[in-house]
């Protein structure tokens, strides 16, 4: 969160001259401190036009006030012109090289930008000067999330709520993390502390209502997703998220109805084609299934799952070489997917592929060892191919998994939806 800047020391006697009227008299002498708590003022009431002319006029007066940079910097970034925000975060700190805030600023407008190297930068100067900056946790958390580093994250998160426990925003995000991680049961306690504190943030009825989907308690999500769209009724995650979840409760009719004001909110919307699209499959309506996923790649080309969706249906219908190039480009979209190279070595099995076949049933066991049904496939494979030894050390593997598997039940895998 950005902070407007008071003055840490004297300001310069330095006025503006204000004329009223047409008489040419000199009415009003304003200080340059006078125009900065303008400035402020304005700012505060989101005007941020009026904001950013009153710092400019500061800066014409006097351009050597770091404070004022850094608070153009802000009216600026609120107004999504970042790149004049960020020319005035770094005058400030040309002017004033130990100025926290601004360095807080300027690596938040880095992670805007995708920079995160230089934000990580910025952000750990930030807290060198004050190490007790909870805000910079929660930015150095952010780029660290965005680079997968999801464990330094929620040291970052948990650090930050030591210093700010009131912040539902950090406990939203270090929630994030955990349900990035499949640590749903910590995810579900800091939603639910994020909605205790921020009652309003309807992102975590969202995220809280998506661990509820996992866990198939489909009534609790739809909850979850009824709150967040009366709190904001143009999210339009929460008409497809509940799309997803009326889809699972068998209630069609519903879910395209929330699909329909999903694509009247964003007609480009690739999710809402992808959602539709699995409605459709599930009904068994194949041949309106295919033109959805269609549209959802055609939206988004690195959607991973619309390509392992339309492959399954491909190869119900018959066109394994076609369901072959679709689960390749997801595999190559999102490489640690395991269930992406399970289907390849069914459907290159089904072709007596039986080479490239092995190579995916391996790849697949090399991410999830878990993954009983991997194994027994691979040892059909081996049986067919006379090599009886292997075969039964996969077999038998698959029967000790699956053992294991029934004594402890397992989360339904992520993406047990894409399996032919």
């Amino acid at each position: 969160m950005r902070r407007i800047l008071r003055l840490r020391r004297a300001w310069p006697a330095i006025v503006a001259a204000v004329v009223l009227g047409c008489s040419g008299a000199w009415a009003v002498e304003e200080t340059t401190a006078d125009l900065f708590r303008k400035g402020n003022a304005y700012y505060g009431k989101g005007q941020y036009d009026l904001a950013i002319s009153t710092y400019s006029k500061i800066i014409k007066l006097d351009p050597l006030l770091p404070e004022v940079f850094n608070n153009r910097g802000n009216a600026y970034k609120d107004q999504g012109r970042l790149d004049l925000a960020l020319n005035d975060y770094t005058e400030a700190l040309q002017l004033y090289p130990r100025f926290t805030e601004a360095y807080f600023n300027r690596a938040n407008i880095y992670y805007s930008k995708g920079k995160l190297d230089l934000a990580l930068k910025d952000v750990n100067q930030a807290l060198e000067l004050n190490p007790k900056y909870a805000g910079a946790y929660v930015t150095r958390a952010l780029c660290l999330q965005a680079r997968g580093q999801h464990d330094e994250a929620i040291k970052d998160y948990s650090k930050a709520l030591e210093l700010d426990p009131k912040n539902g925003l950090s406990y939203y995000n270090r929630g994030n993390v955990y349900s990035r991680k499949g640590q749903d049961d910590l995810a579900l306690k800091d939603f639910d502390q994020a909605i205790k504190l921020a009652p309003g943030m309807a992102m975590a009825y969202i995220n809280r209502g998506g661990i509820y989907h996992k866990q198939l308690k489909l009534d609790l999500a739809v909850k979850d997703f009824d709150k967040a769209i009366q709190l904001n009724p143009k999210l339009i995650e929460g008409y497809l998220n509940r799309a997803g979840s009326y889809k699972s409760q068998g209630k069609y009719e519903l879910a395209f109805k929330d699909l329909d004001k999903a694509l009247s909110l964003n007609p480009k919307s690739g999710e809402a084609f992808y959602v539709r699209g699995n409605v459709y499959s599930v009904q068994g309506r194949l041949d309106k299934a295919l033109p959805e996923y269609d549209r959802a790649i055609a939206l988004k080309p690195d959607y991973a799952d619309a390509y392992g969706n339309r492959a399954a249906i491909y190869f119900r219908k018959g066109k394994a070489e076609a369901a072959i190039k679709d689960w390749n480009k997801e595999a190559e979209l999102e490489p640690g997917d395991f269930a992406a190279y399970y289907n390849l070595g069914n459907a290159y099995s089904s072709l007596k592929q039986f080479e490239p076949a092995m190579q995916s049933y391996d790849k697949c066991i090399s991410i999830n060892p878990q993954f009983a049904t991997a194994y027994s496939a691979r040892g059909q494979l081996k049986k067919q191919q006379g090599k009886l030894l292997e075969a039964e050390q996969d077999l038998q593997k698959a029967e000790q998994l699956q053992s294991q598997r029934a004594k402890t039940p397992a989360a339904k895998p992520k993406s047990s939806k894409k399996k032919p």
